[in-house]
Parts: C-alpha cells; structure tokens; sequence
C-alpha cells in the first residue's frame, strides 16, 4: 500500500497526522509550530522530487548539445 510512496511522501503523511493530532488535543503552540516547519520541509521535498527545477533539464540539453557538437568536430577532422 504505501510502497509506492518515496520516503519523503511517507514522512509529510505522518508529520500531517502528528500535527492533526497536535490540534486535537491542543498541543502547545511551540509543538504545533514545529510540526507545521516540519511539515513544509517534507512538503518541499515531495514537491522538489516530483517537478526538479527547469534549470537541470537545460544542463543536461546543454551538456548533450555539447557532447554531440565534440562528436561532430571529431568526426570532420578524420574525413579532413
């Protein structure tokens, strides 16, 4: 059931039920903060693991385009 999940997805869950929890029971406002920050950080991941940022897709290209254009050169100085 929750092997599907990554650990980061596993632990927002968990850190979102402590926190209901939390709430429930009226925790302290210091407990409560501090699995809120917790529960960004967790959430943060999760969402960094599903959307990488835009810029490694462009260094990747970048780094292909450049491998191919070495290929290219080298190839042109053997016909030459």
């Amino acid at each position: 059931m929750s092997d599907d999940l990554s650990f980061a997805e596993r632990r927002l869950k968990m850190t979102r039920e402590a926190l209901r929890g939390a709430i429930a029971v009226d925790a302290p406002a210091g407990v409560i903060e501090e699995l809120e920050n917790k529960r960004d950080e967790w959430c943060e991941k999760v969402m960094n693991e599903q959307r990488p940022e835009p810029r490694d897709d462009r260094r990747v290209r970048r780094k292909e385009r450049q491998a191919e254009h070495e290929r290219n050169r080298q190839f042109q100085k053997q016909v030459m």
